[in-house]
């Protein structure tokens, strides 16, 4: 078995954490097993099996990922495609006739408005039988997601454990949990190692998991079993990463620049700010007075300039997943939040 997992954020993590948990140890899965992808970056694709299962998790459909899925159908192997990203979107209007074929192969479970995360734990939490054609049935989430009940099974509620409550509340910015923003830059931060900011038990913490969070890791079952020991702790180590962080922000806002794009005849004005990390919190309240945000910088690892745009849940935002497509047919994402890349920089003239 393989996990064709998004390597760049805790949501692709815990949800081949989830499969490799329901299917790993009997299938004997190892490191090799997995592909941890991010988009437009060098990655490793090992041989394909035939008639081998393969997982493609929180992987959004683009010429490169739906590929691979094809080439695995070719040699006969089992795919199930688990992704909250506008897939459905991406085959209505960029496959054709003989691709669409191709993915009525495919085993999928699909839902824009929850992560990946989420439905990996619905997939392993199904009978066996409803696994076969998951999106047949229905689910319905309890008072801030703490269950799940499948087709009305009212007897039968799936505890949804607080972690990946947290990554879903994240990756789909649900803003249910305050603890949400310490809970994701806490747990990046671990994969950083022991550091000297580190209080006293969080390092030892860091250390027992030799600063790995990859799927394998034993920490996914943790959080997976609510340990609150290690969720507290996750939690206080992001409190001071962002505070740190916090630090950096006004000199990064202070170089902020307003770019106009435009998409399909409409003119979109955003403020762009030249910065690898932070994300959308960035912006804070300068992006009142835009339609969204872009943070962009020129990756040295692939020389090519990488882009994330962020937009306002208001009457006119940006609708960012084809923002990006517009720029790169490999680009894409959420509809508030996508990402891209380019050979030259698509505002250069813009901010001279």
């Amino acid at each position: 078995m393989k996990i064709f997992y998004h390597k760049a954020d805790n949501d692709g993590r815990a949800s081949a954490a989830i499969i490799y948990g329901e299917y790993g140890v009997t299938s004997m899965m190892q490191e090799s097993d997995f592909i941890p992808y991010d988009y437009n970056r060098p990655f490793s694709l090992p041989e394909i099996i035939p008639d081998e299962t393969w997982f493609f998790v929180d992987i959004a459909l683009n010429p490169e990922t739906f590929g691979i899925i094809k080439e695995c159908l070719i040699r006969g192997c089992k795919v199930i495609h688990i992704d909250h990203h506008r897939n459905q979107e991406y085959m209505e209007t960029k496959m054709d006739a003989e691709e669409l074929a191709y993915m009525e192969k495919v085993i999928k479970f699909y839902d824009i408005s929850e992560s990946a995360t989420l439905l990996c734990w619905i997939y392993v939490n199904m009978p066996e039988s409803w696994r076969k054609e998951p999106m047949k049935h229905t689910y319905e989430f309890g008072p801030g997601y703490s269950h799940v009940i499948l087709d009305d099974m009212t007897d039968r509620l799936i505890r949804i454990p607080y972690g990946f409550r947290l990554v879903n509340d994240q990756d789909v910015a649900h803003k249910e949990f305050k603890e949400t923003p310490e809970f994701t830059a806490g747990l990046i931060d671990f994969a950083n190692g022991p550091q000297e900011y580190h209080l006293p038990q969080i390092k030892k913490l860091i250390e027992k998991f030799e600063g790995d969070i990859s799927p394998m890791s034993n920490i996914w079952g943790k959080i997976q079993n609510d340990d609150m020991r290690l969720m507290t702790a996750i939690v206080t180590n992001g409190q001071i990463v962002l505070a740190e962080e916090e630090k950096e922000i006004p000199k990064l806002r202070e170089s902020a620049k307003e770019i106009t794009l435009s998409l399909d005849g409409e003119d979109y004005k955003l403020i762009a700010i030249e910065t690898d990390k932070h994300g959308a919190r960035i912006a804070g309240d300068l992006l009142e007075k835009y339609d969204g945000y872009c943070r962009y910088n020129f990756d040295e690892e692939i020389q090519k300039w990488s882009y994330s745009f962020y937009s306002r849940e208001n009457e006119k935002f940006v609708p960012c997943h084809l923002m990006a497509r517009e720029i790169d047919p490999s680009g894409g994402g959420h509809l508030h939040a996508s990402g891209c890349v380019s050979e030259n920089l698509v505002f250069a003239d813009q901010i001279k």
